[in-house]
């Protein structure tokens, strides 16, 4: 515009400095939400509204005071006057793409109502599109591990359950049947450490296991995994194993729990089975699993106290007979230098394997120095019994856990909930949700609690940067299209609506408010310095047409490496942010001018 260099830089960085800042504002308020988050998710999260928070005002302090210094120095144009260039009528963006638009442009201002109404239809379609998404807590991670939980029928010892994992790890530990796996280790008995946030270890079973797998890159974790799923199924007929990826945080993506709550702990199995092999029978239900597991031979010892006394045997020393015959009872101590080892009293292998010698159990009367076979002092009885009877909330609950090949947790929902109604549960009894859809429940209304109030200081930093009400209500309309494109990319490409979609719209939200702030204050600009509020309109926004598709380019090339890659952690993020932009830049570059245009009033004017 022929505007000497430093002139340029001071006026250029003096006029947006305000803008920006206030852009840069609101969507540090947008992430706030994150920040406020309490519980696991919010310990995930923390650092990210952290880091945002910090990059958005070093981004603005260095873009006001480092970028014009810059520029200045390194940027030599010299004025149109000097140059030589385009006389002061012609306009100063004339180029090709730029007549294109701005004939564009006029043509929508001419047909605004009609583009109003188009803006809603499409509105109205992008909550259609919203309705359809597939929501998902956390996605699986890009970890090069995966796990394995091996449960044998309750009742079998550590022993049998060591064989079994000691042949499964031999056939993960072969180079020929898996040449990708790098090293295991197991845990028998036990959960293991909790060694990730995510996971929560098993209570101690000996009938339990769990094998930690490492393999050489991530891309190979999903094939290993299905090759070890068929290979238990085929190979180890007397376990059942569960082969899950590695996740971010929160519950196991598409996990889910139905619970069966009542009074009756026989009534609760029985359904409780009945659900479990409806599932199995569901084409594609893997990781089934019944909490209460299957029942168990047990052997109650009844001791006829009147018996007892007359042979001088209390029920202490009945307890200790038995714990050394199945168990073994720490009879003392032998010290080896600074190690003390414990000496076990136990009966012999043969005789504990051998069920009929229970009742011969000798139980020593310390009273009378004697040995009394159990039988002559207690009743004993074999029945089938629970081998574990779980409760929630006081409650007497069955939880039958499982997941889908290819279903989501709510889609799975949808399906196993006809499965769940079939059971004809009583009147004092109800089933409930658990797994993913729980956690979701109980997290969404942490994260937004706070949306409220973050959403009213958004709009005061709005109505403060333009003393306007109007202008703020331009930029709030535009964000729920912009949205609309972002759920449009979510649905085609068939992504699920996950946590880190929720931090994708709160980073598109924030770029589209800042090219919504800094356009209208181009056009205010351009009032003020003297022109028409048509003419203002149209040559501010051509103004700001390549700055904002150059925003949305690179934006958009910077997320297409996670999109191509299908990255497991931030496929959606980045499928939001490229869409919505894509979506949001034609809407602020069309839509923005319309409304300005409708709410201000602005007419073209006449021809000469």
């Amino acid at each position: 515009s022929g505007q000497e260099r430093r002139a340029a830089c001071l006026e250029t960085a003096q006029t947006l400095a305000i803008p920006l800042l206030t852009s840069s504002l609101t969507t540090i308020l947008a992430f706030t939400l994150m920040l406020l988050l309490s519980g696991q998710t919010g310990e995930y999260a923390y650092s990210l509204p952290v880091v945002v928070t910090i990059l958005l005002l070093s981004s603005w302090f260095l873009s006001m005071y480092i970028t014009p210094f810059m520029c200045f120095w390194l940027m030599k144009v010299p004025p149109r006057a000097e140059a030589g260039s385009k006389p002061d009528d012609e306009p100063a963006y004339s180029g090709g793409i730029y007549a294109a638009y701005r004939v564009l442009l006029k043509g929508i201002l001419k047909v605004r109502y009609v583009v109003l109404l188009a803006t809603l239809a499409l509105l109205a379609g992008g909550g259609y599109a919203g309705s359809k998404l597939v929501r998902e807590m956390f996605g699986h991670s890009d970890r090069n591990q995966f796990l394995v939980y091996v449960d044998l029928p309750a009742g079998y010892n550590i022993e049998a359950t060591e064989k079994v994992v000691q042949r499964l790890t031999s056939w993960l530990s072969d180079k020929k049947a898996n040449p990708e796996i790098t090293g295991t280790i197991a845990y028998v008995g036990t959960g293991g450490p909790r060694f990730v946030l995510v996971l929560a270890p098993f209570d101690p079973d000996p009938h339990r296991a769990f094998i930690i797998v490492n393999t050489e890159s991530a891309d190979q974790v999903i094939e290993v995994a299905e090759r070890v799923r068929e290979y238990i199924a085929g190979a180890l007929p007397e376990a059942e194993g569960r082969v899950k990826r590695m996740w971010t945080t929160g519950p196991e993506p598409g996990f889910l729990e139905i619970r069966l709550i009542g009074p009756d702990a026989e009534y609760l199995y029985e359904k409780g089975q009945q659900l479990t092999d409806r599932l199995r029978a569901m084409r594609g239900a893997i990781d089934i699993r019944n909490n209460w597991e299957n029942k168990v031979l047990t052997a109650p010892v009844l001791i006829d106290q009147a018996r007892a006394r007359r042979a001088g045997i209390s029920s202490q020393e009945v307890a200790n007979s038995l714990q050394a015959h199945i168990d073994g009872i720490q009879a003392t101590e032998y010290r080896e230098g600074d190690q003390a080892i414990p000496v076990m009293l136990q009966s012999v292998e043969e005789e504990r394997a051998a069920g009929s010698d229970f009742y011969n159990i000798r139980v020593h009367s310390a009273a009378q120095g004697t040995d009394v076979a159990l039988m002559q002092i207690a009743n004993i009885h074999g029945e089938f019994a629970f081998s574990r009877v779980a409760r929630r909330n006081q409650e007497r609950a069955l939880t039958v856990e499982f997941k889908h090949e290819v279903l989501k947790a709510p889609e799975l929902l949808e399906a196993a909930t006809p499965l769940v109604e079939e059971l004809g549960l009583g009147e004092d009894y109800r089933w409930e949700v658990g797994g993913e859809i729980e956690k979701q429940a109980e997290t969404m209304p942490k994260l937004f609690k706070w949306l409220p109030l973050c959403g009213f200081l958004i709009v005061v930093l709005l109505i403060w940067q333009f003393n306007s009400f109007r202008r703020p209500l331009i930029i709030v309309f535009t964000l729920p299209l912009a949205f609309v494109g972002a759920f449009v990319g979510l649905l085609g490409f068939r992504a699920p609506f996950d946590f880190f979609a929720i931090l994708g719209l709160l980073s598109l939200a924030g770029i589209i408010i800042n090219n919504g702030i800094v356009l209208i204050d181009k056009i205010d600009s351009e009032r003020n310095a003297g022109r028409d509020a048509y003419t203002a309109v149209v040559e501010a926004t051509v103004s700001r047409f390549r700055p904002i598709c150059m925003t949305t380019i690179t934006t958009v090339l910077g997320m297409m490496p996670l999109i191509i890659s299908r990255d497991p952690v931030f496929y959606s993020l980045a499928l939001i942010i490229a869409t919505g932009l894509a979506f949001g830049t034609v809407l602020t570059l069309g839509v923005v001018p319309v409304l300005y245009s409708i709410l201000f009033r602005v007419k073209e004017p006449l021809a000469a």
